[in-house]
C-alpha cells in the first residue's frame, strides 16, 4: 500500500449543489438537473435530489485509487455514487492527465494523486463526466479540456475551463484529444501514443464499449442511452458496429486500428481489422 503524507488542513466547506441521480455540480441552487432531463439520462421516480461534496464528504464514502493497466490508475469511490463514474489517472512521459472526472473529491484523494505526482491536466470525454470538474481544477490547479460543442451543459463556470474546438487537440507529448462526435455532439477520445505497452491507447469514457453481449470485433457506440435500470426506461439506445464501419467512423480519425484485450474505457491496438 503507498503510504502518503496526510492533508495537513481539513478541506473548506463546499455546499455547491450536486445532482445525485448523475452527479453534475452547478454554480448556485436549482429545481432541476438539465442533464437529467435529457433523454441521454434520466429523473427518477422519487423527484430531483440534490446534495454537497461537504455531505458526501461526511458521509461513509472513501477514495477509490486501483490500477487498471500498465500507467493506469482508476479513480472514484466506495459506495458508488450517481452514475458510479471512474475517471483515469494516466501516468505519461510529459505528466499525469486526468482521463474524465468524478464528483467525490477528499482530503485522501487529494494525497494519493499528489503521492503520484499530481496532475498537469484534466481531459473530459462528454458532459456526463463533468461531475465536480471545477474542484479538481482548483485543488491541483490544472486546466480542464473540453470540446465548445458541449459548452451548454457546464453547471459551473470557471477560469480553468478551457473549451477546444475543431476534430483535434494536442494535449501533451503522446497524448492527442478527438473528437468523433459520438453520444454528445462534443464527445471525445483521448489517444495515448506512447503507453508502457508500446501499442498506443484509446481512452474513450464510456462512449465506446466492446460490449459483452456482442460478436468478437464488434463495437457499442452510445448515441443516447438512458439508464436501463431507471423506473420507464425502454433500454438502450446506442447501435452495435462492425470493425469497418467504426474503423470510418472513430479509427480512421486516429489512423490506428482497436485491438481486443485491454480494459474498460481503454482500448489497445493492433494490426488492420479485415
Amino acid at each position: 500500500m503507498t503510504m502518503v503524507q496526510h492533508y495537513r488542513e481539513a478541506l473548506p466547506p463546499n455546499e455547491y449543489p450536486i445532482c445525485v441521480t448523475c452527479g453534475t455540480q452547478y454554480g448556485e441552487p436549482r429545481a432541476d438537473c438539465p442533464l437529467c432531463l435529457d433523454d441521454r439520462q434520466y429523473v427518477p421516480l422519487s423527484g430531483q435530489a440534490w446534495t454537497s461534496l461537504s455531505r458526501l464528504r461526511s458521509g461513509a464514502r472513501r477514495a477509490s485509487v486501483h490500477p487498471e493497466g500498465p500507467g493506469v490508475l482508476g479513480i472514484g469511490c466506495e459506495p458508488k455514487f450517481a452514475i458510479g463514474q471512474r475517471a483515469l489517472l494516466v501516468k505519461a512521459a510529459g505528466g499525469n492527465v486526468l482521463w474524465d472526472c468524478v464528483p467525490y473529491l477528499d482530503e485522501e484523494l487529494i494525497d494519493l494523486i499528489n503521492a503520484e505526482g499530481g496532475l498537469t491536466a484534466i481531459a473530459i470525454s462528454h458532459p456526463h463526466y463533468y461531475a465536480t470538474m471545477v474542484d479538481w481544477a482548483r485543488e491541483f490547479g490544472v486546466p480542464v479540456y473540453l470540446h465548445s460543442a458541449d459548452r451548454e451543459w457546464v453547471g459551473r463556470s470557471d477560469p480553468a475551463l478551457q473549451f477546444w474546438e475543431g476534430d483535434s487537440m494536442e494535449l501533451a507529448e503522446g497524448l492527442v484529444l478527438y473528437r468523433p462526435g459520438i453520444h454528445f455532439p462534443g464527445g471525445t477520445v483521448m489517444h495515448w501514443d506512447d503507453d508502457p505497452d508500446g501499442l498506443g491507447a484509446l481512452f474513450s469514457g464510456d462512449i465506446i464499449q466492446n460490449h459483452p453481449g456482442l460478436q468478437p470485433r464488434r463495437f457499442y457506440v452510445q448515441l443516447s442511452q438512458p439508464d436501463s435500470g431507471a423506473p420507464g426506461c425502454s433500454g438502450s439506445r446506442g447501435r452495435a458496429f462492425g470493425a469497418a464501419v467504426l474503423r470510418a467512423a472513430v479509427w480512421g480519425v486516429v489512423g490506428l486500428h482497436p485491438a481486443p484485450g485491454r480494459g474498460p474505457n481503454r482500448a489497445g491496438f493492433g494490426p488492420p481489422l479485415p
